[in-house]
């Protein structure tokens, strides 16, 4: 899977767009389950086993796909399917709470056995995904179902202290900090959430059409599309799950 995700990110954007839309389509729910319930494995190094728990391929996937419509259109969905997304922050935030001051200690004094910044990066992404993620759940009356309060009372001094850092971890640490500490910021992220539905603009990867704009919810389409985009769709659409079959197809084999 890692391979598959770094020979999509050596593709243009609009393609790499169009791959991680149709297989959030077609595989959004099954990727969140599987995060969910990560899989163990057996190794002697215990520390490898753990981070598997959070830093494991299936995070990796969310990563990469958490700026679709699709991804958003599943977190708002109230259908069973998309069950698993309501309880994502929540996991997200105990497995980071559990790993997070072993993370810290080897960000300061890297293990020998890892690339550089791979520590830093790993909770960089995290945080970074948890921020979507509380962006998408702002307007939830009870913040304590997305994170309860006992993980947020463990989570803000890990924050805070990578908030001090001058780099990607630091930045998302602070973001989500502001999240969970500042009511007045939330006005901002709800402006956010709005523009993460994505319903304003094309939903065409490089398109800035944003007029006569239309929507279908029978064909499954959850951004809404220009004339012009509308007629290009159905050929793009079924070119993009084709791409992605093909991948794990071969994955697979």
């Amino acid at each position: 899977m890692y391979s598959q995700l770094q020979r999509i990110r050596m593709q243009a954007e609009e393609q790499q767009d169009t791959v991680f839309a149709a297989f959030s389509a077609l595989y959004l729910p099954a990727t969140v389950e599987r995060f969910l319930n990560s899989p163990t494995t057996i190794n002697p190094d215990r520390d490898a086993v753990e981070d598997l728990q959070l830093y494991n391929a299936y995070f990796e996937t969310l990563v990469a796909i958490q700026h679709t419509p699709y991804f958003a259109k599943y977190l708002r969905s109230t259908k069973a399917i998309a069950a698993g997304g309501k309880l994502l922050p929540q996991a997200l935030a105990q497995r980071l709470v559990q790993l997070g001051p072993r993370w810290e200690r080897q960000i300061i004094n890297p293990p020998s056995d890892k690339p550089d910044g791979y520590y830093s990066s790993a909770a960089g992404s995290t945080i970074q995904l948890l921020s979507t993620l509380c962006t998408a759940f702002i307007k939830e009356s009870d913040q304590n179902i997305v994170i309860p309060q006992e993980t947020k009372n463990a989570l803000i001094p890990l924050l805070r202290r990578w908030a001090r850092r001058r780099d990607f971890l630091g930045t998302v640490s602070t973001r989500v900090l502001d999240i969970l500490l500042s009511p007045s910021f939330c006005v901002g992220v709800n402006n956010v959430r709005r523009q993460l539905k994505n319903w304003n603009i094309c939903g065409m990867p490089n398109c800035i059409i944003k007029t006569d704009l239309k929507a279908c919810g029978r064909s499954g389409l959850v951004a809404p599309i220009c004339s012009v985009t509308l007629i290009l769709y159905l050929d793009v659409r079924l070119c993009a799950m084709w791409v992605v079959d093909s991948i794990l197809t071969r994955r697979d084999h």
